[in-house]
């Protein structure tokens, strides 16, 4: 079904003693946000599309009648193009809100959303700046809806006291990329971060990232990088055939799933041997809370640079093993010193445990 298809008008006819009622149900409005608390109290903002328009408008003796499955919602604000309403408590699922302005029907889909019904995705690198070799990197990632619904993606770093912090991305319908702009977790230098999907809407929903020095940048495009859900996060990861020479920069890259510190282990093989040339311990950095925090957008993290070992040299390949007790997810990136080229390593499906 198309956005178009979406938009055409239903008319229901009613005959009445010979007389017939109109009754015209449509379809073009913008529900902003999509999602609201099972506590109820969110301010959801109903904007009119194309030729619909709010007829009951201030000055008018009618008001708007707006439903959520039944249930009345407050009015809070009523203007020509768009009107505010308080959605009421409701049980966790999908609902349809159904808005009567002086007998013009509209309905629209929204959803009664806890953390759990989000799918939490990391964005390996949020922001670039300064690197070796007088070098200047960018990142930038992009989200798209090619649904026929709107979707609200959580992305924003609230948790610091940093304002204006907004606690969503309204991805409207038709396919068209925005940007997942750097957001305040950048500011802490923390390198990912992130979103939150919601479940439903997994499927509509679509992203894209990469990175580049800036010098560079009209001969090549940049590395793409993986958006990985914490879902598929491992408790052991293998990176195999990781470059070791001097002509390129290689970090390896580790990822919790959640924000909270957490120990792990690396280990470090040339290709052929069973004896393992680095074996350490180390912690990935997070932050420690009174209370858990609700959706927390940065990742503890990590990041090893292969030439702080003084035995790897000469060693090349590598084989790579990160494990740790809560999921984590690795991964190495090989930087050509010469040309500033970036190669990632990641696990693939049978590396991962």
């Amino acid at each position: 079904m198309t956005r178009q298809t979406l938009r055409h008008l239903f008319l229901i006819v009613i005959l009445v003693g010979g007389l017939s009622a109109q009754i015209v149900i449509r379809l073009d409005i913008d529900v902003n946000p999509t999602f609201g608390s099972p506590a109820g109290g969110d301010r959801i903002r109903i904007t009119f599309l194309g030729s619909a328009t709010n007829t009951c408008a201030p000055g008018l003796i009618c008001t708007p009648i707006v439903g959520f499955d039944g249930l009345p919602a407050t009015v809070a604000e009523n203007n020509t193009g768009s009107i505010v309403v308080v959605a009421p408590p409701h049980p966790r699922g999908d609902v349809k809100i159904s808005i009567d302005v002086d007998g013009t029907k509209y309905q629209a889909a929204f959803h009664y959303l806890t953390e759990e019904d989000y799918e939490r995705v990391l964005m390996p690198v949020v922001a670039g700046g300064p690197g070796a070799f007088g070098t200047n990197w960018i990142s930038e990632s992009w989200i798209a809806n090619s649904g026929v619904d709107p979707v609200d993606a959580k992305w924003s770093a609230c948790q610091l006291l940093i304002s204006p912090c907004p606690p969503f991305v309204h991805l409207s319908p038709g396919g068209h990329q925005i940007p997942l702009a750097p957001d305040h977790a950048s500011l802490i230098l923390t390198p990912g971060a992130f979103i939150y999907i919601p479940r439903w809407a997994l499927s509509q929903i679509h992203l894209n990232s990469r990175v580049v020095e800036t010098s560079r940048e009209a001969d090549q495009w940049g590395t793409e990088l993986p958006f990985i859900r914490t879902a598929d996060f491992v408790r052991d990861i293998v990176l195999l055939n990781v470059p070791n020479e001097s002509r390129f920069r290689t970090r390896v890259r580790i990822y919790g799933g959640s924000y909270i510190p957490q120990a792990a282990r690396i280990r470090i093989w040339p290709a052929t041997s069973d004896l393992p040339l680095v074996d350490q311990n180390f912690t990935l950095s997070g932050f420690v809370t009174i209370l858990p925090v609700t959706f927390p957008t940065q990742p503890a993290y990590a990041e090893i640079a292969l030439d702080s070992y003084t035995n790897l040299p000469g060693n090349g390949p590598l084989r790579i093993e990160i494990t740790s007790e809560a999921p984590i997810w690795a991964f190495a990136s090989i930087t050509n010193n010469s040309t500033q080229l970036v190669t990632t390593i990641t696990p693939q499906p049978g590396d991962r445990r």
